[in-house]
């Protein structure tokens, strides 16, 4: 809202304000402050954005060092840490990406609006 009416507006006046009634709701949704969308959303949208590149490219250096470098010793050994088996780090490890990528595409409908969604659905309707 304040980008919209307030940003957008200073900056230049002549388009002028998209919402005439801009400062009672921002002021009501000061008031009473509430999610406007869920936590698994929030989620979803950072791992899309940031963290599960960042997670791929952590897996592909991991595989690398077990499986394509391995040096003396042979996959589930090197992947091994301390007394934990390879085999039980690697699984542990395609869960965790698994678990990632699930919650990352699952089929939900999007409540985000502005930066996070490209059309607007009206996330500020319900504060009346």
């Amino acid at each position: 809202m304040l980008q919209r009416n307030l940003f957008a507006y200073s900056l230049d006046p002549s388009q002028g304000i998209e919402d005439p009634d801009w400062r009672p709701r921002l002021s009501k949704g000061y008031r009473e402050p509430r999610a406007k969308i869920s936590y698994e959303e929030a989620i979803a949208h950072r791992l899309r954005r940031v963290y599960l590149p960042l997670f791929t490219v952590l897996l592909a250096a991991w595989l690398f060092r077990t499986v394509v470098t391995p040096g003396v010793q042979p996959w589930p050994v090197s992947a091994s840490i301390g007394v934990i088996s390879g085999t039980l780090v690697t699984g542990v490890v395609a869960a965790f990406y698994l678990v990632l990528v699930a919650i990352t595409f699952r089929p939900r409908i999007w409540h985000a609006t502005g930066e996070l969604r490209r059309s607007d659905v009206g996330a500020w309707d319900d504060i009346e």
